[in-house]
């Protein structure tokens, strides 16, 4: 296919991956920036796919924005899960969608309302992860300012809407992950949207509940077009990876 982007892939360790894409065929005429969403899966650890197909979701339709990258993560179950940018009617809000690894049949679920209606891609897509106790964190930009908020099992809803302790503008490329201690760790940077230009990447750390801890700072400056991403540690650690000095 032409026009790919926005590709993630997901295994859950019993041969089972899939891979999500969105893809411009034939978008929306009344959609600027539009896409559609796409999968392909295998059952032997990726040694081959089957075809592609054009995801289903039951209750939305796949419409996504057209450079925004997706998060796919696999969670208990057998289930998967894709965190998305939707464009349907302009309205670049998040979605998360979650079904069973080896079916094409998904539910979405709103992770915000801000209705943020635009007729281009901010190209700032979003962060899904799972916590040790099975809570989904989602981070994503909207109106140029980044957050996060989090979805308890069975993953029906988001709730929060949290904020960076300093509310800049141009906020873009947020991460967010949290530990076994109820820890949640932020990390987002501050620039333009471009490939030539600077950012300064900063991190905040938050309770569970989205009180912020007090603890925050500056990494360092970065090229905007790169993200700095988070991981949590056996040790329960925050590890940020970033090109960020």
């Amino acid at each position: 296919m032409s026009g790919d982007d926005g590709v993630t892939m997901a295994a859950d360790g019993l041969g089972n991956v899939v891979a999500f894409w969105h893809v411009m065929v034939a978008p929306p005429p009344d959609v600027p920036q539009a896409t559609w969403l796409f999968l392909a899966r295998s059952t032997n650890n990726g040694e081959t796919f089957g075809a592609s197909e054009r995801v289903n979701i039951t209750n939305l339709t796949g419409v996504a924005c057209s450079m925004c990258m997706t998060r796919a993560r696999v969670g208990q179950g057998g289930s998967v899960y894709l965190a998305f940018r939707s464009a349907m009617g302009n309205i670049r809000d998040f979605y998360m969608l979650k079904g069973n690894i080896s079916e094409n049949q998904f539910t979405a679920i709103r992770i915000n309302q801000d209705n943020w209606n635009i007729d281009y891609c901010p190209m700032v897509g979003p962060e899904l992860t799972f916590d040790p106790y099975g809570r989904a964190l989602c981070a994503f930009m909207t109106s140029n300012r980044v957050y996060w908020a989090i979805s308890d099992p069975p993953h029906n809803d988001f709730r929060l809407h949290v904020a960076t302790p300093t509310g800049e503008n141009n906020e873009i490329f947020p991460t967010v992950t949290a530990n076994r201690h109820g820890e949640t760790l932020f990390v987002w940077q501050v620039g333009p949207m471009s490939t030539s230009g600077t950012a300064t990447v900063e991190w905040a750390r938050y309770n569970i509940d989205g009180t912020p801890s007090g603890q925050q700072g500056v990494i360092g400056t970065s090229f905007s077009g790169t993200k700095a991403t988070a991981v949590v540690g056996s040790d329960d650690n925050f590890y940020i990876i970033t090109t960020a000095q």
